[in-house]
């Protein structure tokens, strides 16, 4: 039976140290998620979701899923997926699990983003935010302080954008992604720029342009051209900033002008007295715009800022074309749209997110803590409870103890009281060869025994120290004499005969052998004799050995009697006569 223990506990160590055919396939999934991700997604493709039956290899698969899909190049997120991994996440509060739940957060805040729900993709982001918080992981939290500062900079927070933008470059570096952390770079360098910080705007977008050269990266190169040229146009620098545009779109995109440039193009021609060029620029970027906040009209929460700088650059655009009623009227709709919308946007709609998020948190923390309050009160109850049953239960054996001693010290009285009542009874009938003066002397010695039992039979460790110094007072060779003389009493010279028969048995275990043919009880004989109960056992085995009483049958008092028998028969003459 147990081996058969055993060999279960060793197979279900191994069956919990090797991982399933499911875990090994989502491992390797993982491995190929940085540098192959299609060959992941094909390989969770073959993940059967109905074999598994295991609710966290689902919400990892759902992840490692999205986090292959957020890899292609098309960049869609499966909602089903991220529905199905944060309803397991959300719940789990493992801190093995905390890295993927974080996962689950990011994705349903990137969600919320693509779908213009600022609020609920910021609540989402702070919780992958506050989960990541308790772990070393660098990889997500680069992507995740990335898209804060994206919906940061939708909400003209810059402040907020460019911190995080510049925490995103430290990430990014620090696991070696450098394409990332040009973005970052970028990202940063321009946010910086708004707030006029040019300290950290040209630390960024040098260290972004290092980068790009490196590794070829024309399309954060053209980017980091238009942020310079946008500088020189500050400045009043145009010729300047549009040679740099020029330049760029020729050595970085074959002489096609990118769309992101059309609006500064129009700006700098303008200020050029080239309203022609001017006007055709911004009419192309009013265009593609118009149609752009068209369409994300439709979702986007903070399309408002959309209009306004539609509203702008409508305005610049009809300066150029010298139709100054319409160019006042469409600045005069900018500075209301900045006055109402985004003003109010800017002052309450980040910092009311964010309130409501941690007053969320604030209320799930006070919510586990009246539970750690309520198990803690629990715990103390039963703690109380233990302890009121082991003092009930430690006062019931001292009690259980007391009346044991008290017994035992019955039994002692018990044992004196007849050894008195046979001394008297000696007297009565004195035998030849026991002196009367003797006879008193012990009797009187027996009265004090028993006395000092009913005096101090009550507490045992007084009884037990008058005794002690009775016996070493009255008897200097201890009670021994007491046990013999009883014996002697049945019949003359019984002791005598054991000891020449016996001559191995010391004085100890003669008085142990009178005590017991004496039918003293086992209490009563450890009292005296000042033994454990386990010692008296013991001895007594011993000393049935060294009589020789091998046959479990006999007892001490049937070797007694026989004992007894021989000594009468070797002493014929020695009872004693009537007178």
């Amino acid at each position: 039976m147990y081996r058969i223990l055993v060999a279960l506990v060793v197979a279900l160590g191994m069956a919990s140290c090797h991982p399933s055919a499911e875990e090994r396939l989502l491992n390797e999934a993982e491995r190929l998620l940085a540098e192959q991700p299609d060959s992941a997604l094909l390989l969770l493709q073959s993940y059967d979701r109905q074999r598994s039956g295991r609710e966290a290899l689902d919400a990892r698969h759902a992840n490692l899923c999205n986090r292959a899909l957020i890899e292609l190049p098309d960049g869609v997120l499966c909602d089903s997926l991220v529905d199905a991994a944060l309803a397991y996440y959300e719940h789990s509060s493992r801190k093995s699990e905390l890295i993927e739940s974080a996962y689950a957060y990011y994705f349903t805040g990137l969600r919320f983003y693509e779908a213009g729900d600022l609020s609920n993709a910021l609540s989402a982001y702070l919780e992958a935010d506050v989960r990541l918080a308790r772990t070393y992981e660098i990889d997500l939290r680069g992507d995740l302080l990335m898209s804060m500062g994206r919906l940061y900079r939708k909400q003209q927070y810059v402040n907020l954008s460019s911190s995080h933008f510049a925490k995103a470059v430290t990430c990014f570096e620090h696991t070696g992604k450098k394409q990332e952390a040009i973005h970052a770079m970028i990202a940063a360098g321009s946010e910086y720029y708004r707030i006029r910080n040019m300290e950290y705007y040209n630390r960024y977008c040098k260290q972004a342009e290092q980068y790009a050269e490196e590794l070829g990266d024309t399309t954060a190169l053209l980017n980091l051209a238009r942020i310079y040229a946008t500088e020189e146009a500050d400045n009043d620098r145009y010729e300047e900033a549009l040679h740099r545009l020029q330049g760029a779109v020729q050595q970085y995109a074959g002489g096609v002008i990118p769309e992101s440039y059309y609006s500064l193009l129009g700006r700098i021609y303008l200020y050029l007295d080239d309203a022609d060029t001017s006007a055709e620029f911004l009419a192309t970027w009013l265009a593609n715009t118009a149609e752009k906040q068209r369409q994300e009209a439709l979702y986007d929460l903070s399309s408002g800022h959309w209009q306004l700088e539609n509203e702008r650059m409508a305005g610049e655009f009809f300066a150029v074309l010298e139709e100054y009623p319409k160019a006042y009227n469409r600045q005069q709709r900018a500075l209301e749209v900045y006055d109402s919308l985004y003003y109010a946007e800017k002052q309450s709609l980040i910092p009311g997110m964010q309130g409501r998020f941690f007053r969320d948190i604030l209320i799930k923390q006070n919510e586990h803590l009246r539970q750690r309050v309520l198990y803690q009160w629990v715990a103390g109850a039963l703690l109380l409870l233990a302890i009121i049953f082991l003092v009930l239960w430690l006062l019931s054996r001292r009690r259980s103890l007391i009346l044991l001693q008290q017994q035992t010290i019955s039994e002692y009285r018990a044992a004196v009281l007849r050894l008195k009542d046979a001394y008297v009874a000696e007297r009565a009938k004195p035998r030849i060869g026991i002196p009367q003066e003797l006879i008193d002397r012990r009797v009187e010695f027996m009265r004090k025994l028993l006395d000092t039992a009913v005096l101090y039979g009550g507490r045992s460790e007084l009884f037990m120290r008058k005794m002690n110094e009775l016996i070493s007072a009255e008897a200097e060779g201890g009670v021994q004499w007491i046990f013999e003389d009883i014996l002697n009493m049945q019949q003359v010279g019984v002791v005598n005969l054991l000891r020449t028969r016996y001559p191995q048995l010391s004085e100890r275990e003669v008085c142990l052998y009178c005590m017991i043919c004496l039918d003293m009880t086992k209490s009563a004989i450890c009292m005296v004799a000042n033994i454990s109960a386990k010692t008296y056992y013991n001895q007594r085995n011993i000393l049935r050995g060294k009589l020789a009483l091998t046959n479990h049958d006999v007892t001490f008092t049937d070797h007694f009697e026989a004992l007894c028998r021989d000594c009468a028969a070797q002493q014929p003459s020695s009872e004693p006569k009537d007178e």
